[in-house]
């Protein structure tokens, strides 16, 4: 089929004369073919579109479904160079300000730019020139996939450095909550705005589904090994493999938990220059860290067709290793997206990306046609302002997915995302429905809190039995042959008020709740005896 074929096939939508429920101007009788597991509507500036205003290109594309991961690191968009002698607060001289050799990362004032500079006026960094809002700000560099590392340092250097913005997660609950019942079941925000590097970044997660209840799917695009960007965060707040992965892995046994699936960017390689002959840098040790017993109950997409990159390219045996992957039993909650343009060409292209590589799509359709179940179409579009960018990385994949089996195609385009994603909803609701407020007292108790240390295990002890009880629930809720919890478990749990005026409530003198309350008397006595 030619792209215009393919543009006039999936847009045959049939209007309906019904306009009552609709949630925009007509109402479109849908027939879907499509659903997005790695879509990023905000860029690393947070700027976009909202959900509502993603609706019309979904139909268009016929896509059912997409996730709304917006970009958790923000570009610093520096006033000048802080290290400049002359380096002090606005206003400066004419003079000074010739001095500073970069402003706003390269972007550039005018004299009635900077007097009108006001964001609580509707004047803001988008009207000054050239300001970037990616990491890579040389377009040639950017557009291109061959660097050499005088310029990558160099580049490095020159760029603003990324920051973690932690309220990303907050503004997309704000606009999916915007949104018509009828359009919300179209989205699965998903958590990014989590630091990898802080061991409580799994608390952090409890408190963004306890503050935000209905509207969280899932946790990622979220970045461990990424080629440029690593170097653009401090070290200390990211994860690694080795090292650093701690809070990571408490964080996939926390997702696994709730039931949250978690979409993971993770390079399988390390940059051309840093690339050793004994294959791919990262894969061991990725490989390991998923096999660990924190992240077998956790449903995990490798992004990228497992870690191919712009520079973390793929390399001889990449599909042979995906297909151990694949066979590994202690792998099984492994899958993988088929995500981003650049990605697709070294799938199905020859190595200067300039034509069709027809034994590379063969191989990559036998792997696909082996295992039709773990393979997710994702685009990896970064905050499109036309259809042509969003569906980029699908017709990328146009000779692959022709070569397969209608029932392939449909698992890979929208069966697993049906599965996975939306199957995970309901899960994360009766998580939210029976355990969130009470794993949420926990994060917010302090260990100095001033109660005796009695007092304190009682309370993690009853807290446990409440998450306890309402996981029981939510399984017998899921599955009605899972037996419900006993009935006398519920009537000694301590409920969620209890035990926030013994652990969080400030005292008055003398004050000791603790004695107070009968269900807690157990946990009292308990305590006595550790």
């Amino acid at each position: 089929m030619e792209k215009h074929d393919m543009e006039k096939h999936e847009t045959s939508i049939t209007l309906s004369l019904d306009k009552s429920d609709s949630p925009r101007a007509q109402k479109l009788e849908r027939k879907f073919s499509k659903a997005d597991v790695h879509f990023h509507h905000k860029n690393y500036a947070q700027q976009g579109s909202n959900p509502q205003e993603l609706l019309d290109a979904m139909d268009y594309m016929h896509m059912e479904y997409t996730v709304l991961s917006p970009i958790p690191t923000n570009l610093l968009v520096q006033c000048g160079r802080c290290d400049a002698a002359d380096h002090q607060p606005k206003p400066l001289t004419p003079k000074q300000m010739d001095s500073i050799e970069r402003l706003w990362n390269g972007g550039v004032w005018s004299d009635v730019l900077w007097a009108e500079f006001n964001p609580a006026v509707g004047s803001t960094s988008l009207d000054i020139h050239d300001v970037p809002n990616y990491y890579i700000s040389d377009m040639k560099i950017r557009q291109g996939f061959q660097l050499d590392e005088k310029t990558y340092t160099k580049l490095i250097d020159k760029d603003g450095p990324l920051y973690y913005n932690t309220m990303v997660d907050d503004q997309t609950a704000g606009v999916y909550k915007a949104l018509k019942d009828q359009d919300k079941i179209r989205f699965d925000p998903m958590v990014t705005g989590l630091v990898l590097g802080d061991m409580r970044c799994s608390e952090m997660l409890i408190d963004k589904l306890r503050r935000n209840p209905g509207v969280f799917t899932g946790v990622g695009e979220i970045t461990v090994y990424k080629e440029w960007v690593q170097e653009k965060v401090g070290v200390t707040l990211q994860a690694d493999m080795q090292s650093r992965a701690c809070a990571l892995i408490k964080l996939m046994n926390t997702c696994g938990v709730i039931g949250m699936p978690v979409v993971l960017h993770c390079d399988v390689d390390v940059m051309p220059w840093d690339m050793k002959r004994s294959g791919p840098a990262h894969f061991e040790n990725i490989c390991s860290f998923l096999r660990s017993s924190e992240c077998k109950s956790t449903t995990i997409i490798w992004a990228h067709a497992g870690g191919l990159g712009k520079y973390s390219r793929i390399s001889d045996g990449h599909l042979d290793r995906l297909r151990l992957v694949l066979k590994d039993p202690s792998l099984n909650h492994v899958h993988f997206d088929l995500s981003w343009d650049t990605v697709a060409k070294q799938l199905t292209m020859d190595d200067k990306e300039t034509a069709p590589d027809l034994k590379k799509i063969q191989q990559l359709v036998e792997l696909l046609e082996t295992y039709p179940e773990r393979f997710l179409f994702g685009s990896d579009a970064l905050s499109p302002t036309g259809v042509e960018f969003w569906r980029g990385t699908e017709l990328a994949y146009d000779a692959v997915f022709k070569q397969l089996k209608p029932d392939t195609a449909n698992a890979i385009k929208l069966g697993n995302y049906r599965r996975l994603i939306v199957g995970a909803r309901q899960k994360v609701r009766l998580y939210e429905k029976y355990c969130v407020d009470y794993a949420g007292l926990a994060i917010d108790i302090r260990q100095d809190n001033g109660r005796p240390d009695h007092v304190k295990w009682a309370v993690r002890e009853a807290i446990k039995d409440a998450v306890a009880y309402g996981l029981a629930m939510r399984a017998h809720d899921l599955d009605a042959k899972q037996p419900p919890p006993p009935k006398d478990m519920q009537t000694h749990l301590v409920s969620l008020q209890d035990l926030r005026s013994i652990a969080t409530k400030v005292l008055l003198l003398d004050d000791k709740p603790w004695e107070k309350v009968p269900n807690f008397k157990p946990y009292l006595a308990r305590a006595s005896l550790v």
